[in-house]
């Protein structure tokens, strides 16, 4: 069987970024995301990369819309009206988003004195959160570097971390 429409359920990073890389196939993709926009958990510098790239890959993204269900042939959903909709596809990508998982943390407290619990076993998201809940020096490069993922003053933050690591000598 040939697959040609595609829907992505979940319009975050993981979504958006597979619904557009599956759009240059030239295959048609909806996403379908229940928040009042899409990329919501992404941050706005890589944001405003990504939606380009998706428009011109000819990504249709739908806010608002709550999935129901998934069909043998399509996906059932309560549209931006609140009306249900069903739109056919040939293939269904379930990319709903994060949900904390933390199995194991009774198990350390029973066997460890001191446990500490920290990026998504307690709240699932990103790597950024949980970047932001370790020990991290901030250093003043770090808003140009935005939160060490981008390129954007990667020579001044890598200078100012040879600094610093020179003072501990």
């Amino acid at each position: 069987t040939k697959v040609e429409h595609i829907v992505v359920c979940g319009g975050g990073e993981v979504g958006c970024e597979t619904a557009t890389f599956i759009a240059q196939t030239h295959r048609h993709v909806t996403v379908l995301e229940m928040k009042p926009a899409v990329l919501t958990d992404m941050d706005p510098i890589n944001m405003s990369c990504l939606l380009p790239i998706m428009n011109e890959s000819g990504v249709t993204a739908r806010a608002n819309c709550t999935v129901t269900e998934i069909l043998d042939d399509g996906v059932a959903f309560i549209n931006e009206q609140g009306e249900k909709e069903v739109i056919s596809a040939d293939l269904v990508v379930l990319a709903f988003g994060y949900k904390a998982y933390n199995p194991l943390e009774k198990i350390a407290n029973e066997l460890c004195e001191d446990v500490q619990v920290v990026g998504g076993a307690i709240k699932a998201g990103n790597a950024l959160p949980a970047v932001k809940e370790g020990h991290v020096k901030v250093l003043p490069a770090s808003p140009y570097f935005n939160q060490g993922y981008s390129p954007i003053g990667r020579e001044k933050l890598v200078d100012e971390i040879g600094d610093m690591l020179n003072e501990t000598k």
